[in-house]
């Protein structure tokens, strides 16, 4: 009888257990490139919200030439005239700016009004939180020139 040369049995066991142990470390290094590609996405999402939303309301702050408070909302008057409104809902503020709206990531925690106008509710700063850590609120500080409260001494 011819003898075949072929593998035995105990030795194809052996490969098959390597290849498994290669597998179940390769799919346990995929579940954990998967799981923080979603983390890092979300992450980003978030940043990139946060930005935004930051960027919107520094460069409104900047450009106003007065901000109060009426009612529920914020308003910010600019050079030209033009008034920005700021509304709360469920942890977002909607800025209405010419009747164009945008949804920003972030809710005002707190007003600070100008001592001289408390009355008139001019505000001089406000406390912005984008998410619950207070760790991560922001201070948004107005200057304002004289002419710009004489001005809305004598309108309003």
């Amino acid at each position: 009888m011819k003898r075949l040369n072929s593998f035995t049995l105990s030795e194809l066991t052996v490969t098959i257990i390597i290849v498994l142990i290669a597998v179940i470390i390769s799919y346990q290094i995929l579940r954990n490139l998967y799981t923080d590609f979603n983390m890092f996405s979300k992450n980003e999402t978030n940043t990139t919200n946060i930005l935004y939303s930051y960027s919107i309301l520094s460069n409104d702050f900047k450009k106003s030439t007065l901000i109060y408070q009426k009612k529920e909302s914020l308003k910010l008057i600019t050079k030209k005239q033009d008034t920005i409104s700021y509304q709360s809902a469920e942890n977002k503020l909607i800025r209405n700016y010419n009747s164009h709206l945008d949804t920003l990531d972030c809710t005002i925690k707190e007003f600070i009004y100008y001592s001289a106008f408390k009355d008139k509710n001019i505000v001089c700063s406000i406390k912005v939180s984008f998410n619950d850590n207070v760790e991560d609120d922001i201070l948004l500080i107005k200057e304002y020139f004289p002419e710009n409260l004489l001005q809305f001494k004598s309108e309003y």
